[in-house]
């Protein structure tokens, strides 16, 4: 599967490596970074999402996307994300993701505008009975490099795996992607929400984010989800 991200921010928090745990299927396990475990909202735009050798189609190629994440590794060691929820505006897509991939994702209705270097998406949630608007809103400062390896900005955001669960047949599986690595920045927030911790059942944090980068986009390939267990 190939697809475009897009306008991609990484707000991230420190997170207590025992919650995170609690919520993870057996075989996987947090990942840590000099001995700290991380949650992070990464809201970004979809773009040109097709499978290979096909074209890309209205209402399934194109859409906003919000998730909840977090970094883990199994028990080979191979580290990866897991995605707690992630919301997309694209019914087809939803329905795709959850069906053959086993991915957590909701729908929800998201918004997206960008002007100069400021950028700002706004998400309503289909299964929050509060209907909270959550809004999420930054300015880069136009700087892209690469993140350092070994620095905790490349720990983050550098992640060429991911996992999964499927409920049915109680199996862990896991796919790769690939793409070069990403240009962030730093971002100064001007609004956030937390309250997809919430939505996750989750204690949402009371600071503020720790790292906010922001990325101008990559091309990514997608590959088959293989079982681990």
């Amino acid at each position: 599967m190939y697809q475009r991200w897009e306008h991609l921010y990484f707000l991230h928090w420190e997170y207590p490596a025992s919650l995170i745990q609690s919520r993870l299927p057996k075989g996987l396990y947090v990942d840590l970074y000099e001995g700290k475990s991380y949650m992070a909202i990464v809201p970004f735009s979809m773009r040109s999402l097709r499978l290979n050798y096909l074209p890309t189609f209205p209402g399934i190629s194109n859409f906003i996307e919000l998730n909840l994440r977090t970094y883990v590794h199994d028990d080979q060691g191979r580290p990866g994300v897991w995605f707690f929820s992630l919301e997309a505006d694209s019914f087809f897509s939803v329905f795709i993701a959850n069906y053959f991939f086993s991915l957590p994702y909701q729908m929800s209705k998201l918004h997206f505008q960008s002007y100069n270097n400021r950028h700002a998406y706004k998400a309503s949630a289909k299964r929050d009975v509060q209907k909270n608007e959550m809004v999420f809103e930054f300015e880069s400062n136009g700087h892209e490099k690469l993140a350092e390896r070994g620095s905790l900005e490349s720990f983050l955001v550098e992640r060429y795996r991911l996992f999964t669960y499927n409920q049915k047949s109680g199996k862990l599986l896991t796919g790769c992607i690939q793409h070069n690595p990403y240009l962030v920045s730093d971002a100064k927030v001007l609004e956030i929400s937390t309250h997809l911790f919430k939505l996750n059942s989750m204690d949402p944090p009371d600071i503020e984010p720790c790292s906010v980068l922001y990325s101008p986009g990559t091309n990514v390939a997608v590959f088959p989800l293989k079982s681990i267990q």
